[in-house]
């Protein structure tokens, strides 16, 4: 790429060249360029990246046809990268060609190819990595009119959005920044910023944006459960009247459903959003939660039915369900104990993937106490953890009530392998800085 840009400059230091020195020595007429020199230097400067870049690059170089299209483009270019996988810069034009086509899955695993090539030393490598982890930002910065820089190798995730924000600061009426912002920082798990986020788009949709509406749920949701029973579900009702397709939207209102003790409505949500083929790994976590659903309705008791659940109910057969299983335990070393009145948050997180957790409950602050999390305690479609995996399970006692994390609130955490370990103690023996 640097060897591109260099002759592409040197190219066009020549062709104004053509035209300037002679004028500049005031050769004899007889010596001067004829008209067509200024032709000759348009049309070097026309066509020179091009043959710059058949001469640079080491596949065979033939005309597009009439009927190509942008997609028969891009699988040509594909197919050429199989006959050629070393082609770093290759791998990073075919993940740009996949995001203009808004097949962002294959952008991702064209710019892994190349991140991997790079070995991490890429500028445009390390932009890809960031895509991977906080994908709406970096995407926005790539699909806007906005100026592109490259990122610089010290970029984090938290530097990306914060570029992002300030961009916004100088284009507040972009109402699609927004929602990505929003949506970067929900992925960062900083839900109050994620909230304002989607507030100003939502004001800038006046009211009617689904996105922007259950944007701002999820963000409540996050920080408190039990705003599913308010505000919360409130917007996600909101957002179903606009959008009565929306995945996220009828997730969380079956899930509010559910807490609500209206089993047949939650129902009806769960099975529209099976019907619309979600992924592999979130059908059986929908099949579970009907069947749930299925096992109160016939054989639970009008009380149990009608009771707000703290999470959409466990399937019946727990034996078969991937589940954490901790005591929790409070240190007396602990110079400053919470008030009895704080709430017990304990999280499972999955410490390879940024995000919201894989699961999460919420429980009175009594000591020792001993927890069982499993799918059915995950908020959030495709973030249930599984057996055999790797986690991080967090206990934290929540002094302002909120489950982010805030300076003061004790906590514990402890490596967990699911499946393999059984009863494990976590001990709040730590004090957030």
């Amino acid at each position: 790429m640097v060897t591109f840009v260099v002759l592409a400059a040197a190219l066009i230091v020549a062709s104004v060249g053509v035209v300037v020195i002679p004028l500049v020595k005031r050769v004899p007429t007889r010596l001067a360029p004829a008209p067509w020199a200024a032709l000759i230097a348009a049309g070097v400067l026309m066509i020179g990246s091009a043959v710059l870049y058949a001469i640079l690059s080491n596949w065979p170089w033939t005309a597009a046809s009439p009927a190509d299209t942008p997609q028969t483009m891009v699988a040509r270019l594909a197919r050429k990268l199989e006959r050629d996988p070393q082609d770093l810069n290759g791998w990073l034009m075919l993940g740009r060609s996949y995001v203009t086509l808004q097949q962002y899955p294959a952008a991702l695993r064209a710019f892994q190819r190349a991140d991997r090539l790079a070995g991490g030393r890429n500028a445009d490598a390390l932009i890809a990595a960031g895509v991977l982890m906080i994908g709406s930002a970096a995407l926005y910065a790539l699909l806007s009119n906005w100026p592109w820089t490259a990122a610089s190798p010290a970029d984090t995730p938290q530097t990306m959005v914060a570029r992002l924000a300030r961009k916004l600061e100088r284009d507040p009426q972009d109402l699609n920044g927004w929602l990505m912002l929003g949506r970067s920082y929900v992925a960062l798990q900083q839900y109050p910023p994620a909230l304002r986020a989607f507030q100003r788009a939502d004001r800038l949709a006046g009211g009617r944006n689904a996105d922007a509406l259950i944007g701002q749920a999820e963000a409540l949701t996050l920080s408190d459960e039990t705003e599913l029973d308010g505000r919360a579900g409130r917007l996600v009702e909101q957002a179903l009247a606009l959008d009565p397709d929306s995945g996220q939207a009828l997730f969380f209102g079956a899930t509010a459903a559910a807490r609500r003790g209206e089993l047949p409505l939650a129902r009806e949500r769960f099975s529209k959003l099976l019907a619309m083929n979600p992924p592999d790994n979130i059908r059986p976590l929908l099949e579970q939660q009907i069947a749930a659903i299925d096992e109160k309705l016939k054989g639970g008791s009008a009380a149990g039915a009608a009771a707000p659940a703290s999470a959409p109910v466990a399937a019946p057969s727990r034996s078969a369900t991937a589940a954490v299983r901790v005591q929790v335990v409070l240190s007396p070393a602990l110079s400053k104990p919470a008030p009895a009145a704080a709430p017990l948050f304990v999280f499972v997180r999955d410490p390879q993937r940024p995000g919201p957790p894989l699961a999460v409950k919420r429980l009175e602050s009594h000591f020792p106490q001993t927890v069982e999390l499993t799918s059915s305690d995950s908020m959030i479609p495709g973030r249930a953890f599984a057996t055999g995996q790797k986690v991080q399970v967090v206990a934290r006692i929540a002094r302002s009530g909120n489950p982010v994390a805030a300076s003061g609130d004790p906590f514990g955490e402890v490596a967990y392998l699911v499946g393999r370990d059984g009863l494990v103690n976590i001990v709040i023996d730590r004090v957030t800085p």
